[in-house]
C-alpha cells in the first residue's frame, strides 16, 4: 500500500485512501491524515482513485496515476513544510492548517 509517513513532534502526516465511503464515481477519496497530541485530521486532496490503483500508485507507468503520484507528492511536501514550521514552535494548530487551503 502507498503511503507516506512523517513524524516529528509528537505530528504525524500521511497519504491515505479512505475507503470509509466510496463517492458516486466508484472511487475512493485520497486524503491527507494529520494526528497530533493524539487528535486526528483528515484534509482532501480532490483526488479520487480506486483501491487496486492506489497500491499500484508508485511505480505505476500509466500516465494518470503518475500525474495523480506527482500531485500527492506536492501535496504531502507543502503539508508537511507547513506542519514542520508550525510544530518547529510545539503548538501546532489545525485552525491555521484549516485557514491556509494548503491542498487547494
Amino acid at each position: 500500500m502507498y503511503i507516506q509517513i512523517c513524524k516529528k513532534n509528537e505530528t504525524s502526516i500521511r497519504t491515505v485512501i479512505d475507503t470509509r465511503r466510496k463517492m458516486l464515481s466508484g472511487l475512493f477519496t485520497i486524503k491527507m491524515q494529520i494526528i497530533y497530541h493524539r487528535i486526528q485530521k483528515y484534509y482532501t486532496t480532490g483526488k479520487e482513485l480506486m483501491p487496486d490503483d492506489w497500491k499500484r500508485l508508485p511505480e505505476s507507468k500509466i500516465r494518470k496515476l503518475r500525474e495523480i503520484h506527482e500531485k500527492m507528492e506536492n501535496s504531502f511536501t507543502i503539508i508537511k513544510q507547513n506542519a514542520g514550521l508550525i510544530t518547529n514552535k510545539d503548538d501546532l494548530s489545525f485552525d491555521v492548517l484549516n485557514s491556509e487551503k494548503i491542498l487547494q
